[in-house]
């Protein structure tokens, strides 16, 4: 099927790239208008037009802020928006109206362009046709309510076969379609799609870098694709899902004006993957099948009904983090954050309902087992400057290694539906650059914390007293560089001895930059190590990421 196929459906879509309103920056717990606005402005400015919502999205505060960020602001023709219905805001076939008409108000618009029964798989194919969902949303498209009908789909390519045969009337489907689950026996995108063309279906893809897996990439694959000098891992991810027939929109949940910046720049003027670029995809599909990783996008609907508060998509980004970078700071993360408040992976009592809502379809109860005996077995010492045992190093204890990340310090809201945005795994950016500093002085590793999730005022910060210490700066970050962040620092901390040899890297390069740290750190902690070998534990020299 060409792409001028199904024209009617798609006449007024520009591009074949689309925002997923799942993961809009936030800021204090509510979405940042502020930045929202300006992205929504960058996007319509360069040519693309296409939003896509549900109700649960940020627990409803997803389509409010499209309401206050873009149809308030944009005449109705400016955008095309697509909403859902959701199987847990409704019992009855009366209920799914109201429901509607709540998402239109939430919105503030008159009309859908695409409206989608969401999530369909089999089990929730059988509750919709219970209660007339089907039926009654093709009630609403007669009455002008949106103007084109589609599902969003997660199971086998089978059930996929069904529901077209049974609701022929559908004019478009959304399915996980990535590098990585292509040819994925468990989610099944390649058969899912070709189920798509074999009904002549339009397609509408999600989790197209697979929840940020295929943003942070283990350090192997990502030189594969570094080799190729063409682009970050988010670019090769999103082409590779555009290039195919009958494909005709990419969702991407951008989160910051950096990344939407980035996909606009090779999304903008749009080209397929060429047979270097494909070879290379294959190449990193080989590395991270051998790493035996779990396949989880974190998109947390498995957490809402865990009786046990299991925060499953965490515990099992610990596990992958131990398999990837021998584990730093692993069990730190385990012990000390993310079953704080939560239960463990021990604590999991089978009930099963994380396995029927995955869209993924995992064991996770066998996978929480697997989780227990990694990380459950060893003894907790799981204190700051254990990190060092761990790698070999004894702990120095003249250097102290303190480091702020958003990963620590965000909001993470268990309901988020991730349907195609990075997920906050450990380790970032900065925890990364942070251990290899541990590794190399032996000191404490020390993860600063606010009060309130971030962002946070400096001050909260600082409650280290630095006065006469040797600082040393190291930190990634985007386009924008240092900005006047030393300065701030300078200003933060009169008393210390700030060094103006400071280690920067753009986030991009951060995992890859190892090699680069290490002689960075060997350069500026010659003295701090000779006062440890002579036996003074006088603290000498703070390693401080800002």
């Amino acid at each position: 099927m060409s792409r001028n196929e199904n024209k009617d459906i798609f006449e007024n879509v520009k591009k074949n790239f689309g925002f997923g309103c799942m993961r809009l920056p936030m800021k204090d717990g509510e979405v940042d208008r502020e930045e929202f606005s300006r992205m929504v402005d960058a996007f319509l400015e360069n040519g693309f037009n296409y939003f896509d919502t549900a109700h649960g999205y940020l627990d409803g505060k997803s389509e409010t802020a499209i309401r206050e960020c873009l149809t308030s602001r944009y005449p109705r023709d400016r955008y095309i928006l697509t909403d859902k219905l959701t199987s847990s805001y409704f019992k009855k076939e009366e209920d799914i109206r109201p429901v509607f008409e709540s998402q239109l108000e939430a919105c503030g618009v008159d009309y859908f362009d695409f409206y989608l029964m969401h999530s369909q798989t089999a089990e929730n194919f059988e509750y919709f046709k219970k209660c007339n969902a089907y039926e009654t949303a093709l009630k609403l498209k007669e009455e002008g309510k949106f103007r084109h009908f589609g599902i969003s789909f997660h199971d086998r390519a089978d059930v996929l076969e069904q529901i077209l045969t049974e609701y022929p009337q559908i004019e478009v489907v959304q399915i996980q379609f990535n590098y990585l689950d292509y040819n994925d026996p468990a989610v099944q995108s390649r058969q899912c799609y070709e189920v798509c063309r074999k009904f002549g279906k339009p397609v509408l893809v999600m989790v197209p870098i697979k929840g940020g897996s295929l943003v942070n990439l283990p350090e192997d694959a990502l030189k594969v694709l570094e080799d190729l000098h063409g682009g970050s891992p988010a670019s090769y991810a999103l082409r590779f899902a555009a290039g195919f027939d009958g494909i005709r929109m990419v969702l991407s949940g951008m989160s910051s004006m950096e990344q939407m910046e980035d996909n606009l720049s090779f999304m903008k003027e749009f080209s397929p993957l060429n047979q270097q670029e494909l070879d290379a995809i294959d190449k990193v599909c080989e590395i991270f099948n051998s790493k035996h990783l779990i396949p989880c996008t974190a998109c947390r609907y498995c957490t809402a009904g865990c009786p046990k508060k299991i925060s499953i998509p965490d515990l099992f980004a610990c596990m992958n983090m131990k398999k990837l970078f021998q584990g730093w700071s692993a069990d730190f993360y385990y012990n000390n954050i993310h079953t704080v408040n939560h239960g463990k992976a021990s604590d999991c009592i089978k009930c099963g309902k994380c396995e029927k809502i995955c869209p993924q379809h995992l064991p996770i109860r066998s996978l929480l087992e697997d989780v227990t005996a990694v990380t459950e077995t060893a003894d907790e010492e799981t204190e700051e400057g254990s990190a060092a045992e761990e790698n070999g190093a004894e702990s120095n204890g003249n250097v102290l290694v303190a480091y702020f990340s958003w990963a620590d310090n965000a909001i993470l809201d268990d309901d988020v539906d991730a349907v195609s945005s990075p997920s906050v795994i450990p380790p970032g950016n900065v925890q990364q650059l942070a251990g290899w500093v541990q590794e190399e002085t032996g000191g404490d590793l020390f993860s600063i914390r606010v009060t309130d999730p971030y962002p946070s005022d400096w001050d909260e910060c600082l409650e280290n007293d630095l006065s006469g210490k040797e600082v040393y700066l190291f930190c990634s970050h985007g386009t924008g560089g240092l900005a006047n962040s030393v300065e701030i620092i300078t200003e933060a901390a009169p008393d210390a001895v700030i060094s103006d040899n400071i280690f920067d890297c753009y986030e991009e390069d951060a995992s890859s930059s190892q090699e680069d740290i290490q002689n960075w750190v060997a350069e500026n902690c010659k003295e701090p190590k000779k006062a440890a070998e002579d036996g003074d534990d006088t603290v000498r020299a703070a390693f401080w990421n800002f």
